[in-house]
């Protein structure tokens, strides 16, 4: 799977749901708990190298080296220098394309009729089998 896909919003709240599931068996909760160690280990890698790459080519307040942003149309963004950003888009890009090695649990190992709706199965598709 790729590691943009971990950081997506709509992932993470369709794997806590998936989580705090009712009723999941005791080798489906270990399994969870496994997936959990792992996605939070890709997660913090990816974090960590998107902050080293917004400290890499945002620009900085030259008084105390905070990254600067902007607002454009109410919402806050990464100030970069002319030509800067799309180095930092391609690098950003590049980093979503990561492929990660997730265990995955098969659906009778969640518990009998677990409650997912279509939409967090979308997201959750490449966790479950």
């Amino acid at each position: 799977m790729k590691l943009g896909s971990l950081s997506n919003p709509r992932f993470s709240i369709a794997f806590d749901k998936m989580m705090k599931l009712p009723g999941v068996p005791g080798k489906g909760a270990f399994k969870l708990r496994t997936i959990a160690k792992k996605v939070t280990e890709e997660i913090v890698k990816y974090e960590e190298a998107k902050k080293s790459y917004i400290n890499e080519y945002a620009e900085k307040d030259p008084k105390n080296g905070n990254v600067l942003t902007e607002i454009t149309n109410g919402q806050e963004f990464l100030k970069f220098a002319p030509g800067i950003k799309e180095q930092y888009v391609k690098k950003i890009a590049e980093l979503n394309d990561v492929d990660v090695e997730i265990p995955t649990i098969s659906w009778s190992e969640l518990g009998e009729n677990p409650s997912l709706t279509p939409e967090e199965l979308f997201y959750l598709e490449f966790l479950v089998e």
